[in-house]
Formats: structure tokens, sequence, C-alpha cells
């Protein structure tokens, strides 16, 4: 366990981080930039998994929905239904709806969140084993 907590805290705080970006650039370009570091992060975090690691592919895997889980489902998820409960006037009756429809887009978004993280942890394992695309 104490081998993956390096990679973890990195994709914690790179997705904090990522949050904190979306949220001052709150924007179209705010929500590209947004969501290219949150593929980023899922990359990383695959590579780091299985070189810093030395874990799976499997386990390089989980760190894209580990991704989309922090942020997507528990952060803006959890703001919508906290928004339902504590400022019903504000969210006017949608929070609900809303958090249902990020746990709708979390299920849709999940294959492309495994491959970005597989992608990574995939890359890694052919640099260690210092495979090359042409002979």
């Amino acid at each position: 366990m104490r081998d993956v907590r390096r990679p973890v805290i990195t994709v914690v705080v790179g997705v904090a981080v990522a949050a904190v970006v979306n949220y001052i650039v709150s924007s179209f370009v705010g929500d590209i930039v947004f969501n290219a570091v949150r593929i980023a992060i899922a990359f990383s975090g695959g590579w780091l998994i299985v070189s810093a690691a030395h874990k799976s592919l499997w386990t390089a895997a989980a760190v894209g929905p580990l991704v989309l889980i922090i942020d997507h489902v528990l952060l803006k998820g959890g703001f919508f239904v906290l928004a339902d409960y504590l400022w019903p006037e504000a969210a006017q009756g949608q929070g609900l709806l809303a958090a249902g429809g990020v746990l709708i887009s979390f299920v849709m978004f999940l294959p492309i969140a495994v491959l970005c993280s597989w992608v990574g942890g995939f890359t890694a394992r052919r640099k260690e084993q210092h495979v090359e695309a042409h002979p």
C-alpha cells in the first residue's frame, strides 16, 4: 500500500488543482483546459502506478475512474445535492436532478477515463521494457 501512496496523492492534488483552474477560468476555454488537465492526470496517474508503484495495468486503469469519482461525482454531484438542501431557492428544485445527471455522465464517460489511465500505464510499461516503435 505504501508504494501506491505517492501516485494516489499526485492524482488527488492534480484533481484539486484542475478544479481550482476550472473555477477561476469558468468559460468555454476553462472547460477545455479542465478536461485536458483531467486527461493528463488520468494518463500520468496510470503511468505512475506502473512505473513507480510497479502495479499492473488493471490497477493503472482504475486511476481514471478515481479521478472522475473525486472530481465529478463527489465534488460536482455533491455540490448539486448540497445546493438542493442548503439553497433550495437557488437550485430551484433541480439540484437532485442535476446530481442524477452527474451520475449518468459518470457512467457514460467511465470507459474513456479507464482508457486514458490504461494508456498511461501501457506507455510506462513499454518505456520500462525499452520497446521502440521502430526497429
